[in-house]
């Protein structure tokens, strides 16, 4: 806690390095961060508790309509992350930071007010709404802080929107627990609803600062060379004249988003009571709980360790996880009974995969996107990596249901996904920089 209050008063613009800023002012602008957090994890987790209840009232019965539901919030998220590609150079953050919030709750309500004859395209439509909102968000919390952060604190507070995230998924998996069971038909509708209760607050929040514009409202980059060219010409740019350097590390930048959506963590996130056949509902908590104490120790150290050792160290254990659950799933063919050694055996392993990844590659990979980039093309490097994540994530959890039915069971995906960790951690190995401590306004 000290070391959170010391972040706290040291946040200030890098423009504005001598001027004092309120305590309390700081404290606003956290709430924004981890609210923004909160709305993401919360959403993007909630379908975990969702589906098995639309189940239960007959609503959806095949694998395939599980997975277009699933992977609708990741299409949402990819089309947000597109779309931030030109926003990010026109609009302010604060500007985006609403829009994104906004897109949430009309998604939110529009899934959470389906007719009792279940409009299939309404909720489809809501989710990808919400995918939307969290995808543009995605991209304008992790910018607000890392260009207003001083570099010495600046893992720490980008940290904060991961941990923000993991708070929002144990605030459902708790709320989907305490709820009636499936066969109270407006529970689910109470767990969707809840989602947008934090983008309403952030949405409050923004307006607070009106009186700092110059602080909240980080001018957009379109003053910069090259930005005013558009998108697709500062990509070309980009590719094309800048120094290798720059093109290996947006490469680098793809690589880690690609790397974290197929670590496992989503499919365990959404579809762990499926795997550990868990009728109660209560293992998920402990999941999510692990993976909270995973954010909070990256964020802790992310600034002291450094971003390098810290993120191979998470991609090691993360791989043994993800084998180590491919390996024990094989031969069972069917999920373990709740009282079974297997079954302790598989939560103790997502357990280490979701605290690995929560302690390194998830918050890093933030922190990195920001870092890695020249001023002229952040926004740039960030929307495009934040889109072919969202890309992965829809082909993985839209995929999930369909292959675990034509393989007999999970484990091939989960030997997939420690394969892929395992070449992201060769890669990082070869390519990645360290850029603890750098100041982003130099470079």
């Amino acid at each position: 806690m000290p070391e959170l209050i010391s972040s706290y008063v040291a946040l200030k613009p890098a423009s504005q390095e001598d001027e004092p800023v309120s305590i309390w002012y700081l404290l606003l602008l956290t709430a924004v961060a981890l609210a923004s957090g909160i709305a993401n994890g919360y959403n993007g987790t909630v379908l975990e508790g969702t589906i098995p209840r639309l189940q239960y009232e007959g609503y959806m019965r095949e694998p395939l309509e599980v997975g277009l539901l699933e992977g609708a919030l990741s299409l949402g998220g990819l089309l947000g992350s597109l779309v931030c590609v030109q926003l990010a150079t026109s609009l302010s953050r604060r500007v985006l930071v609403v829009v994104g919030e906004t897109s949430i709750v009309l998604g939110v309500l529009l899934f959470a007010s389906i007719t009792e004859t279940y409009t299939w395209e309404q909720a489809i439509i809501g989710r990808t709404l919400t995918g939307a909102g969290v995808g543009v968000c995605g991209l304008a919390k992790p910018l607000i802080v890392s260009e207003l952060a001083p570099p010495r604190k600046r893992g720490l507070l980008v940290a904060l929107f991961a941990v923000g995230q993991s708070v929002g998924m144990n605030v459902f998996f708790l709320t989907d627990w305490l709820l009636p069971g499936p066969e109270t038909r407006w529970a689910w509708r109470v767990l969707v609803a809840l989602g947008a209760t934090p983008a309403v607050v952030v949405i409050c929040l923004a307006f607070v600062f009106q009186e700092r514009n110059a602080y909240w409202d980080v001018p957009p980059r379109s003053k910069t060379a090259g930005a005013d060219a558009g998108a697709p010409r500062m990509l070309m740019r980009m590719l094309t004249e800048e120094p290798p350097s720059v093109r290996r590390n947006f490469g680098l930048i793809i690589a880690l988003m690609v790397g974290y959506n197929l670590s496992g963590t989503l499919i365990i996130s959404n579809y762990a009571s499926d795997i550990l056949a868990d009728t109660t509902r209560k293992l998920p908590i402990v999941i999510g709980a692990v993976q909270f104490c995973g954010l909070v120790s990256a964020a802790t150290l992310t600034d002291r360790v450094g971003r390098r050792p810290l993120l191979l160290g998470s991609c090691v254990l993360t791989v043994v996880g993800l084998v180590s659950i491919s390996l024990l799933l094989g031969p069972l063919h069917a999920a373990p009974s709740e009282s079974s050694v297997a079954l302790w055996g598989l939560l103790g392993l997502m357990v280490t995969v979701e605290y690995a990844v929560g302690a390194g590659l998830n918050p890093i990979r933030i922190v990195l996107s920001a870092e890695l980039m020249p001023n002229a093309y952040r926004s740039l490097g960030m929307s495009l990596g934040n889109a072919s994540g969202w890309l992965l994530a829809l082909a993985s959890l839209f995929l999930y249901p369909v292959i675990k039915q034509l393989s007999n069971g999970p484990a091939p995906q989960f030997g997939f996904f420690g394969c892929v960790v395992a070449a992201l951690t060769a890669l990082l190995v070869r390519y990645l920089p360290e850029t603890n401590g750098i100041d982003l306004g130099a470079k």
